[in-house]
């Protein structure tokens, strides 16, 4: 269960297959909907008026209106099966898939937009994180232990990172704006991504139209011995 950004007066409980709107200041149930579905994961919208659920096992994808407390849309396919992540940014539903990379749906229309393919080869991707210093990149970590940042509009790779031999399990922004990234390795890495911008220390890879660039490690902290 989590409290909307907006409000502290407002609880979401979320259950195996329901969704919960409570009044916290007078205790009171505003609203329950029912999904259907298993819920793997659940997000909210920037704007604390959408809920977005994801069901690994069935396939689905369902938006539901916390102002209206009712069902907005729901999409199934067959690429959503197994999904091992899911973020919502902006106008856009981003669903991390087995088979077919980084798929982004419309938040708002219910219809497909596009994929997010990582270069050099494909690979589960199994992290997603929105960068809050900028709406139009989000970081995904992948099973190989690469970290790719893209741009969502048009859909292109900003930076490859390689620092990793196992796969990512957690990506979080500290409040410098710098990426740390933590995988099946024991290992944690502080990416120093905005050094790229004009540092000689970056690799520049001409192999694809959107040249990547690997970024360098600021520091790398091991979590086991």
């Amino acid at each position: 269960m989590f409290i909307p950004e907006s409000s502290t007066s407002s609880l979401l409980s979320i259950g195996t297959c329901d969704i919960a709107y409570w009044d916290l200041q007078h205790g009171q149930l505003k609203f329950s909907v029912e999904i259907g579905h298993s819920i793997d994961f659940a997000i909210l919208s920037p704007t604390d008026s959408l809920v977005v659920c994801g069901s690994a096992d069935s396939g689905v994808v369902v938006v539901i209106s916390l102002t209206h407390g009712s069902i907005v849309h729901k999409a199934r396919a067959e690429e959503y099966y197994g999904m091992t992540d899911l973020l919502v940014s902006g106008d856009h539903i981003f669903i991390a898939t087995p088979s077919a990379g980084v798929l982004v749906r419309s938040l708002t229309q219910n219809v497909f937009i596009g994929n997010l393919h990582k270069p050099g080869g494909a690979s589960l991707p199994t992290r997603l994180l929105a960068n809050s210093h900028n709406e139009r990149q989000i970081f995904v970590g992948y099973q190989c232990g690469t970290v790719c940042v893209f741009d969502t509009d048009p859909q292109t790779v900003v930076y490859s990172m390689s620092g990793h031999s196992g796969r990512i399990n957690s990506l979080h922004l500290l409040p410098s704006g710098q990426l740390i990234s933590a995988g099946d390795d024991h290992r944690a890495v502080v990416w120093n991504h905005q050094l790229c911008v004009n540092s000689s220390f970056c690799i520049f890879n001409h192999c694809s139209p959107a040249s990547l660039i690997h970024a360098t490690i600021m520091s790398v902290r091991f979590v086991h011995s």
